[in-house]
């Protein structure tokens, strides 16, 4: 049995998967099986993965159809054999010495779960930012329920004990298309795992990939939306303590307030309101006004659709002055008044 199974969806990253996958071959620690479960690629992909096959029989590959990350992340875990879980998105790549980092923490702490800093790569391979000083927050507050559950974003810069995931037989959402990872590591987070943390930028997320359009697809709130109806729904979710539902809600729906910024001067942005107006209705049907209210997220939302509210009131309703003329704006219809003469429409 390897110690450690690192999970590789696989989809259409000929450009990126070269160095992905020797970031892996080129670890320190050896004692690893490599899953790349190829989801129907149409490029090289598959190919080339043949081709490191060849070169290492620690590399399995498993092909599928297309069926979505969290389907490709699935058939991953049902295939692995490693003590320990880790996942790697295919156009990101490891430090060398992360599993050997990831494997000393663990004989230190016994952790459930090994957290460890990234690295956010743009497409010329240039750091953009790192996450050191969220980890080192982490972990000097390690035993904060607030800073933990922040934590819970990623699945790709974690390590988990494999009796932890199959404890309930944790799996991802299948048909989830945005934060399907949230979900899974709430779900993780609700078993009061043992945490622990590498105060160092191990992993390299690239941000900006060719092709990648994850990070501005229009309808990111509505995925969202359907993703945190599905944690809702969960036995575990409806198990939790009132104050563990509320932070876990508030947390989820920061992803919302961050993807409306980047529409915000759109033309999607009426849209996207729309969107946020369902989430706002949802998240208002499942806690009470005043729980609501004490929701630092939820409070942001509102403030968007009041703003967006105040801006459509004044296209209605509106008086606007200026040196020889007055604007009356009622019901939509501009009035123009000389003062001093008669109207103008």
């Amino acid at each position: 049995m390897p110690r450690i199974s690192i999970i590789i969806p696989i989809y259409n990253v000929e450009q990126y998967l070269e160095q992905c996958l020797n970031s892996i071959l080129n670890q320190t620690f050896k004692d690893i099986e490599i899953i790349c479960v190829n989801d129907g690629s149409t490029d090289n992909s598959y190919n080339l993965l043949k081709e490191f096959a060849k070169k290492d029989n620690r590399i399995k590959i498993i092909t599928q159809e297309n069926k979505g990350v969290s389907t490709a992340r699935n058939i991953g875990l049902d295939n692995s054999n490693g003590e320990f879980i880790m996942f790697l998105d295919s156009d990101d790549w490891y430090d060398k010495k992360l599993c050997e980092k990831v494997l000393n923490k663990i004989k230190e702490t016994n952790a459930d779960i090994i957290c460890f800093g990234h690295n956010v790569i743009n497409n010329d391979n240039t750091i953009l930012t790192t996450n050191i000083k969220q980890i080192t927050k982490l972990n000097k507050n390690y035993k904060s329920k607030k800073h933990t559950i922040r934590n819970q974003i990623f699945v790709w810069d974690k390590a988990f004990k494999r009796q932890l995931i199959e404890k309930y037989n944790t799996r991802f959402i299948e048909g989830l298309k945005c934060a399907e990872d949230i979900v899974f590591c709430l779900s993780l987070y609700y078993l009061n795992p043992c945490y622990s943390y590498i105060e160092e930028p191990l992993y390299n997320y690239r941000q900006f990939r060719t092709g990648n359009a994850t990070s501005n697809n229009k309808n990111a709130i509505k995925n969202d939306f359907k993703s945190l109806k599905a944690l809702v729904s969960t036995n575990l979710f409806k198990q939790q303590k009132l104050e563990i539902k509320k932070m876990s809600i508030n947390h989820f729906i920061g992803g919302s307030i961050a993807y409306y910024k980047k529409f915000e001067n759109s033309n999607s942005k009426m849209e996207i309101l729309s969107d946020i107006s369902e989430l706002v209705k949802y998240i208002e049907s499942i806690i009470t006004p005043l729980q609501c209210y004490s929701l630092k997220n939820y409070r942001k939302l509102k403030k968007i659709l009041w703003k967006s509210h105040k801006h459509w009131y004044f296209k209605i309703f509106n008086i606007n002055t200026y040196e020889k003329t007055k604007d009356f704006i009622i019901f939509g219809h501009k009035i123009t008044v000389n003062r001093g003469s008669k109207c103008q429409k």
